[in-house]
């Protein structure tokens, strides 16, 4: 008896992102998971309405984006889509949330 493992098809239409946002050295951190997607495309609203910050090949990502001015806070949103031959493909991540301070 030969027990022959049920697999699915690869199809990168159906391919959602997942990811966490976390701070370090003041700067939010992005961790996703590429799996078999060429990369990622990273967009941020800042208040202001989303727009791509970057495509993203290797996890994690740093927001080096210039914070907030000293003592003021911000809450920037991140949300994502995988990346196949050049093209956008599949559904969008759900969205992130993460408060930013302005340090020194």
């Amino acid at each position: 008896m030969q027990i022959v493992p049920v697999s699915t098809p690869f199809d990168p239409s159906l391919g959602k992102p997942t990811f966490k946002v976390y701070m370090d050295s003041a700067h939010p951190v992005i961790k996703f998971v590429k799996g078999a997607f060429d990369a990622v495309e990273i967009w941020v609203d800042k208040g202001t309405g989303y727009v791509k910050e970057e495509r993203a090949i290797s996890s994690p990502y740093l927001d080096s984006s210039p914070l907030p001015a000293i003592g003021k806070s911000e809450v920037w949103k991140y949300k994502m889509i995988y990346v196949m031959h050049n093209k956008t493909v599949g559904f969008w991540s759900d969205e992130a949330t993460i408060s930013v301070y302005g340090t020194v």
